[in-house]
C-alpha cells in the first residue's frame, strides 16, 4: 500500500464478491490436480487473497491479495503486479489462472533468478521475476542468462511420447 495513511477496510462490492466466488469455482474446477486456498492478513477485513497451487511438477502457482486500494497478481514465488481494483483487474486475473492452468506461462530460470512470463487476452505481455537467496547474496552486473521453457498444464493429458 502506497499511502502514507492505513488503509481502510475491505469494501463489500462486486470486486469482494467475484474474488471470493473465484475461490469457490477453482476449488471445484482444479479439484485433484490444485489447492485452492484463500488467504487473510493478521488485520482481518483490511486484506484477503487466494493462492492457486498445482500438484503437477512443473505447472506454476498463482496467487492474489485485495485491499481497499488495489490487487495484487502474482505468479509463483514472484512479487506480481500491482493493478487497480477494478472489473479489467479481476479479468487480468481470470486470465492469467487461465494460462497458468493450461501451460502457457513462459518460465525463465537462472543463477538464483526465475522469470515468468504471460500473454494475456489483451496482448500484453507481463513479466515478473523471483529472486532466491543465492541471486540476492551474489548479485552479478549483468543480467543472468536465463533457459526458457513453458510451464505445464495442471491437468496431465496422454503422452505423446
Amino acid at each position: 500500500m502506497t499511502r502514507e495513511s492505513s488503509p481502510g477496510p475491505l469494501p463489500l462490492d462486486d470486486i469482494t464478491s467475484d474474488l471470493r466466488a473465484l475461490v469457490g469455482r477453482l476449488g471445484e474446477q482444479l479439484e485433484g490436480v490444485a489447492t485452492v486456498g484463500t488467504e487473510q492478513a493478521a488485520d482481518t477485513g483490511v486484506v484477503e487473497g487466494g493462492d492457486v497451487v498445482p500438484l503437477r511438477e512443473g505447472a506454476v502457482r498463482v496467487w492474489w491479495m485485495h485491499s481497499a486500494e488495489e490487487i495484487y497478481v502474482g505468479i509463483g514465488d514472484a512479487p506480481g503486479w500491482e493493478v487497480p481494483r477494478s472489473a479489467a483487474s479481476v479479468d487480468l486475473l481470470h486470465a492469467v489462472i487461465e494460462e497458468a492452468v493450461a501451460g502457457r506461462v513462459e518460465v525463465g530460470k537462472g543463477r538464483g533468478t526465475t522469470t515468468y512470463r504471460v500473454r494475456t487476452p489483451d496482448g500484453h505481455v507481463r513479466e515478473d521475476t523471483h529472486e532466491a537467496l543465492r541471486g540476492l547474496l551474489l548479485p552479478m552486473p549483468w543480467k543472468p542468462r536465463l533457459r526458457w521453457e513453458s510451464s505445464k498444464p495442471y491437468f496431465a493429458g496422454p503422452s505423446t511420447q
